[in-house]
């Protein structure tokens, strides 16, 4: 048991999972229910002009699983600055247990300074206006 232990430690210490090296984030909301499961709603911006890919939040989604405590599922949704909380993020990060990250690039459509982020979208609807200023 000693030797997982410095095993961790020595992890830690040489920052396989240091928080500089992720994509900045902000926990906006956070709701747990024992020991069982943890959902967080966080916030994190475009960086150089794009989103952050499903690499990238599934890098910070096993950082804020593993720092967390110990629980059963951890569930976290992603959302950019401005999106309305609750309405719906643009990714998801389930540990249930195993991690999965879901891209929803849709859910972008109502926001127009995100927009331009989801040519693959624009294209199918190219007519289409966002309602959300």
């Amino acid at each position: 048991m000693k030797k997982i232990l410095v095993f961790l430690m020595a992890i830690y210490s040489v920052g396989v999972f240091a928080d500089d090296q992720l994509i900045p984030y902000k926990i906006i909301k956070e709701d747990r229910v024992g020991g069982f499961k943890l959902s967080l709603d966080v916030e994190v911006s475009v960086a150089e002009g794009r989103l952050p890919n499903e690499k990238e939040l599934g890098e910070l989604s096993m950082y804020l699983a593993t720092f967390s405590g110990k629980y059963d599922r951890v569930f976290v949704v992603y959302y950019l600055p401005g999106m309305i909380l609750d309405a719906g993020g643009f990714a998801t990060a389930h540990h249930n247990p195993d991690m999965n990250v879901v891209m929803m690039k849709e859910m972008l459509l109502e926001y127009p300074k995100y927009y331009y982020l989801i040519p693959e979208i624009r294209e199918q609807f190219p007519d289409y206006e966002p309602r959300i200023q």
